[in-house]
């Protein structure tokens, strides 16, 4: 039965993630140092040339640390200057899912999950709640995880994450902006 954990930056749950736990296939980020070497899998879809430049933040031995990586190493496509990365099956992954939607690392590694079909896919690291830089990125995972459940693919989510949970906010009624501490309508 395989298991695909994929681990993101974020807490408070990445602690609680399957790291240790030989029955999960770990997939991260290639700038995660905790997980690095951990991951069997990793996923920078940035255009590699971004990479070079300053603006990016990236640590100066990113491209070194990218060769080293022991992991399947997907990027947009095989780059001469790295040459253990792996052209990202995105049109494989398309035909699988039926959508074409992605707008992050994590989302593509979800893709790729669920084309495999595992039979449980679990997130952790993935704090994508409002008013974070991660916030856009929520509908893009909730889309996922709701045609990973409606493949028949167990998703585990982490009680203390945002994702697939109602937040409080509600719809408009006139002129009122209604906060729901519990429910939508209080059913």
């Amino acid at each position: 039965m395989r298991k695909i954990a994929i681990i993101g930056l974020g807490e408070p749950n990445r602690k609680d993630a399957p790291w240790d736990d030989a029955e999960w296939e770990l997939w991260g980020l290639p700038w995660d140092d905790e997980g690095y070497f951990k991951f069997q899998a990793a996923f920078d879809l940035h255009d590699y040339y971004l990479h070079t430049k300053p603006e990016a933040g990236l640590r100066k031995d990113y491209t070194e640390r990218l060769c080293e990586f022991p992991g399947r190493l997907f990027m947009q496509k095989n780059y001469p200057e790295v040459p253990n990365s792996r052209a990202y099956p995105l049109q494989g992954v398309i035909s699988a899912i039926g959508a074409d939607y992605f707008n992050s690392g994590p989302s593509y590694a979800m893709g790729m999950a669920i084309a495999a079909l595992p039979a449980e896919i679990g997130l952790w690291g993935l704090y994508m709640a409002k008013g974070t830089e991660w916030a856009v990125q929520r509908p893009n995972m909730e889309y996922l995880i709701g045609i990973a459940r409606g493949k028949g693919i167990t998703v585990t989510i982490p009680d203390d994450s945002p994702l697939c949970k109602f937040d409080g906010e509600g719809i408009p009624l006139g002129s009122m902006y209604p906060e729901y501490k519990e429910r939508y309508g209080y059913l």
